[in-house]
């Protein structure tokens, strides 16, 4: 497990670290936090699924949608 400070996991989501350090926020999230002393620290695997959580689906080949998507 590799534990991502605030700054680099706020740079990878494309966040300030202001927002990532609010925790109501990280509860809309679904973003859990470690806490090292008094620093914030994410859990590299659940920034990870964060990601994955948002990325849109496409549709499949051979579809019923692929005669909407023209070559």
């Amino acid at each position: 497990m590799r534990i991502m400070p605030l700054e680099e996991t706020a740079q990878r989501l494309g966040l300030s670290p202001l927002s990532l350090a609010d925790k109501r926020f990280r509860l809309r999230l679904g973003l859990p936090a470690v806490k090292l002393g008094r620093k914030l620290g994410f859990d590299e695997y659940d920034v990870e699924q964060l990601i994955l959580r948002g990325r849109e689906r496409m549709p499949l080949e051979g579809s019923a949608h692929d005669d909407l998507v023209h070559p």
